[in-house]
């Protein structure tokens, strides 16, 4: 996965905030043909927001189509972990559904679970660099937010690092997560954003990209092309603006 998606170790580091980290990763993903779509709403409904509750995101691992969508009522860390989650999932040719509460009877399903967040895992907090970057004289939570900081991602990712990686008794990990998740603020709830932002996002920027082209060159009519991106003919006009 780093090789194709040419992401080397440590490469969170040079990255100044978690939202680039998630942008450039997006990004990279869509470059190797791999579709990501973002949203927090069913289609245009505002009111009908996606809960994080029931999943976090999915993947479709299709031959022709791989496809990832994430839940953007998450937080971005959290967002992140999923991208790499189901994107371990396309790796292995095996759809899946990130649901924080489900728990599955069949072993070959827990166990493609369980290894795709070990894969995400490793993906993010490489073991070899974590295990320098751990500070056994520091105070655990302290110690997992300035990583949690260093690799743009989750505290609670960091201390479940920590614990595979010995650091930290089982009970420890268990109380260290919770401390965290008090001490985690929650998320902005800004404005409603850029539209057109929201647009590419939203239905992949690679997709809507090339849907946005066929358009352009006649090869797709707007009236199809804005059922395609579920939003409105006037809007695809200003949206070919923003590719030029």
């Amino acid at each position: 996965m780093r090789q194709v998606l040419d992401v080397p170790q440590g490469f969170a580091e040079k990255i100044s905030a978690w939202d680039l980290h998630l942008r450039q990763l997006v990004q990279k993903v869509e470059l190797a043909g791999i579709l990501v779509l973002q949203s927090g709403i069913v289609g245009n409904n505002t009111r009908r927001k996606l809960s994080v509750q029931e999943f976090r995101g999915f993947a479709l691992a299709d031959k022709y189509a791989p496809l990832v969508f994430i839940n953007a009522q998450d937080s971005t860390a959290a967002r992140i972990f999923t991208l790499i989650h189901e994107l371990a999932h396309i790796w292995t040719g095996t759809s899946g559904i990130s649901n924080p509460d489900f728990i599955s009877s069949e072993t070959e399903t827990q166990r493609a679970e369980i290894l795709c967040n070990q894969v995400a895992a490793e993906f993010l907090v490489p073991k070899e660099i974590f295990i320098k970057r751990w500070n056994t004289h520091q105070d655990t939570l302290e110690n997992a937010q300035q990583l949690a900081t260093r690799f743009r991602v989750s505290s609670q990712v960091v201390l479940r690092r920590a614990f595979d990686a010995g650091f930290l008794s089982f009970d420890e990990y268990r109380e260290s997560v919770q401390a965290a998740i008090k001490a985690s603020k929650p998320r902005a709830k800004g404005g409603g954003g850029d539209f057109y932002n929201t647009l590419f996002s939203r239905n992949s920027r690679r997709f809507t990209t090339e849907l946005l082209s066929a358009v352009s060159s006649g090869r797709l009519s707007y009236l199809d092309g804005a059922r395609l991106l579920n939003t409105r003919p006037g809007k695809l006009v200003n949206a070919l603006e923003k590719l030029r």
